[in-house]
């Protein structure tokens, strides 16, 4: 155990030697870069050190940025995701299927390539179409609309019908016994 502890020691005093990125400034329009992921589901109590030492166990780090609120409440406090380049697509890909499902204080993380986009994120892209052909659609969504309105107003309609039956009167007989009833009133 104390050989484990010694042999993190040594990778944690190791100086942590990040390269500058020249191309920082670039546009995001550039090409879809294979060394570049996205990791999430991170709890915010850990570390941005701890999390870097745990990436570096996969290669050589290009860039590394951990996400911090910029301003509201949390301000300074972990987003909870990072955004982590490799120098090599080996590295990166070594780190996606060690890293992902990895468990960190009771989460698994969740890693992927960050340019890639998740399903749920995805627009439906509707092919376009003629005027004429939209303005069919409208009047078939008009038509549906209106029946659906007839047959509510059915519904409600049949609802408020009370059957005779229970329409009888709560009656009692007048207490001096004369004959004559009267409506129970609740007050």
């Amino acid at each position: 155990m104390e050989f484990a502890k010694e042999k993190w020691k040594e990778k944690i005093d190791k100086p942590v030697d990040l390269p500058t990125d020249e191309n920082e400034n670039k546009d995001d329009d550039e090409p879809f870069n294979v060394n570049r992921l996205w990791i999430g589901n991170i709890d915010i109590s850990v570390a941005e050190f701890w999390l870097l030492k745990l990436c570096q166990q996969f290669g050589e780090l290009q860039k590394f940025d951990y996400i911090y609120e910029k301003s509201g409440p949390n301000k300074g406090k972990p987003k909870g995701y990072c955004f982590v380049a490799y120098q090599n697509e080996e590295s990166a890909q070594a780190a996606i299927i060690g890293l992902h499902g990895y468990k960190v204080k009771d989460r698994e993380l969740v890693v992927r390539l960050a340019n890639s986009k998740s399903i749920a994120s995805t627009k439906k892209i509707r092919p376009s179409t003629s005027k004429e052909s939209q303005i069919a659609a409208l009047e078939a969504k008009l038509k549906s609309m209106e029946k659906e309105e007839t047959s509510s107003a059915k519904r409600k309609l049949k609802s408020s019908v009370v059957p005779p039956s229970l329409m009888k009167l709560n009656t009692t007989n007048h207490p001096d016994k004369s004959g004559k009833q009267y409506r129970n009133k609740p007050y």
